[in-house]
């Protein structure tokens, strides 16, 4: 039961309360099939993160794609999304089609590896951090990078797997393509938050994959990426139901990159008081 193995859990057992009764809340044909969603997302979350103390306690360094994909359940993308749903802030599409359900698969693992990436940044800098374990360290030892050089790598990154979103997000909504002026708004904005030197507009085209083009993101983390099995199965949405609601999803994961980032540098976890002098000066204060 995914509660029973949450509660064991240090810092996130004390969700457990709020999401029993959140699930009470849903209609009864809901309930049991998000409790299994829920169940797996927690089992991954533990299973991952014994194999991630494993690697530490053996002296083991994990290859860039190795951890690129233990990372998106490290710090429990697939719970929070779990938890989003049973809250009723957004639910997930399915797709229409089986090539609509990839795409969507395709544009959550962007959001998520822009948090997370970014979320590597900001954990560099903290005091306590683990030297072996972290996007930018391991891209010092396996690229022979500098500190700022790694940093640097992983902007690039995020830059990319952004772009790639954007289109990913044209090809699901082609109307998006009227707005794309607007549209590009929120990765300029990212852009000067985390110091990516972001450019583009309406006739930007994307950055060749300079820095994702030799890195395997879909290498499999134990029983695979827990939020793969929401985009698994046979079933689809109705071809009836109107575009808005793959519309406000899409805005969502828009919300949770932008929020996600701003909070990095508002929390006193990674920069204690002077997030916003790194916020605004760039992570060269990091060195």
């Amino acid at each position: 039961d995914g509660f029973e193995l949450l509660a064991l859990h240090p810092i996130l057992s004390s969700l457990v309360p709020r999401l029993a009764r959140a699930l009470s809340s849903l209609p009864a044909e809901k309930q049991q099939p998000w409790k299994n969603q829920f169940t797996r997302s927690v089992r991954l979350l533990f299973r991952v993160q014994a194999r991630i103390s494993d690697s530490i306690s053996n002296e083991r360094t994990l290859s860039v794609s190795e951890y690129i994909a233990l990372r998106r359940e490290i710090y429990a993308s697939s719970i929070l999304w779990d938890i989003v749903e049973v809250l009723d802030i957004i639910s997930r599409p399915k797709g229409k089609n089986p090539a609509e359900k990839e795409k969507l698969r395709k544009i959550t693992q962007c959001a998520i590896d822009a948090v997370s990436w970014a979320t590597d940044i900001f954990a560099y800098a903290s005091p306590s951090r683990c030297s072996s374990h972290n996007l930018v360290s391991l891209l010092i030892t396996h690229k022979s990078l500098s500190v700022q050089g790694a940093m640097n790598y992983v902007g690039g990154m995020i830059k990319e797997t952004l772009h790639e979103f954007h289109r990913l997000e044209r090809e699901l909504i082609p109307s998006s393509n009227d707005q794309d002026s607007a549209s590009w708004g929120w990765l300029r904005s990212i852009g000067s938050v985390i110091r990516l030197g972001a450019e583009g507009g309406a006739n930007s085209s994307a950055s060749p994959n300079s820095y994702l083009g030799g890195i395997n993101q879909d290498s499999a983390t134990p029983d695979g990426w827990s939020l793969n099995t929401h985009w698994e199965d046979d079933t689809f949405d109705d071809p009836n139901v109107s575009s808005s609601h793959l519309a406000r999803y899409i805005l969502a994961l828009k919300d949770y990159v932008i929020g996600s980032m701003h909070w990095g540098y508002e929390t006193e976890l990674f920069f204690g008081v002077k997030g916003d002098e790194v916020r605004s000066f760039g992570w060269v204060f990091l060195n």
